[in-house]
């Protein structure tokens, strides 16, 4: 759990600032295309964006209270299913 953990905090620095990754990798020198690439669009960044970040962020307080737990109870679960369920049709 504190794995998945620090793969969803890494995941959402990696969603908030994706051309970071252009920067860590070439240098900065990646071709002008790549940059365009990796950049969201207006509409994305107004609607899908901020719904898709906040159900994300919620997965780290689920995964929280988990390790509190130490197992998963069936009401962790169902809010597990549930959010996971909203979070892919965001992305749809």
């Amino acid at each position: 759990m504190v794995m998945g953990l620090l793969g969803i905090l890494c995941g959402l620095f990696v969603i908030l600032n994706p051309r970071w990754l252009l920067e860590v990798f070439w240098g900065g020198q990646a071709a002008p295309a790549a940059y365009e690439a990796l950049s969201y669009t207006d509409m994305f960044r107004r609607r899908q964006g901020p719904c898709l970040m906040v159900l994300l962020m919620l997965n780290v307080p689920l995964l929280v209270s988990l390790l509190l737990n130490g197992r998963w109870s069936p009401v962790l679960r169902r809010i597990e299913l549930g959010l996971s369920l909203v979070t892919c049709a965001v992305i749809a």
